[in-house]
């Protein structure tokens, strides 16, 4: 079974701050399930999609959503962790700390996303949420229990130190935007910030 969360423990000090309840990714994949031939296929992989191919430019529409929701000058780091794809469908998850005025603690802030492929075209829905506040050296420790909550075999995360500099956002948003930024036809922009410090 795939790793969730390792390298993300061993940090240091209490627990930290969490604002509302820890929540997965809703309509996040069911567990595969066994019948007397064998695993049974993905009927999503019926349509002629291949599995495990993710969809070009999905994560930077959720950074999209993140710069919209978030200020770049207050991003001290993101974590992507590589999407989750099955045969249509696609999930996601990035994690983006931000500084607090005046204090030490950093604020997490969780995006996630589900994308599928239709006959319309690709319906987004995007989701962008206060998780809590924790000192530096906490962040791993939240990052774990962040992963365990999600419900999703993800992988480790890419981590890409911000500094508060909106050049280095506006760069690692260009890098995942793919050929055909922005909204389109198809698109539900259902984004929704929770709750903050």
């Amino acid at each position: 079974a795939p790793a969730r969360g390792a390298g993300l423990r061993g940090a240091r000090g209490g627990a930290a701050r969490r604002g509302g309840r820890g929540g997965g990714l809703a309509g996040g994949p069911a567990p595969a399930r066994a019948g007397r031939g064998g695993p049974l296929s993905d009927p999503l992989d019926l349509w002629g999609t291949p599995p495990d191919v993710p969809i070009p430019g999905v994560v930077g529409r959720l950074l999209d959503v993140v710069r919209e929701k978030l200020d770049p000058s207050r991003m001290d780091r993101a974590w992507i962790f590589p999407p989750l794809a099955r045969g249509r469908k696609e999930w996601g998850l990035v994690v983006i700390s931000c500084r607090e005025e005046g204090r030490t603690v950093r604020s997490l802030y969780i995006a996630r996303y589900t994308a599928e492929l239709t006959g319309r075209g690709l319906v987004f829905q995007p989701e962008v949420r206060w998780e809590g506040s924790a000192e530096p050296d906490l962040l791993p420790r939240v990052m774990d229990g962040v992963v365990r909550r999600s419900d999703l075999p993800v992988g480790l995360p890419r981590e890409v130190p911000l500094e508060g500099d909106p050049a280095r956002f506006e760069r690692l948003l260009h890098e995942y935007r793919g050929p055909n930024p922005g909204g389109g036809a198809g698109v539900l922009p259902a984004a929704a910030e929770k709750g903050g410090p």
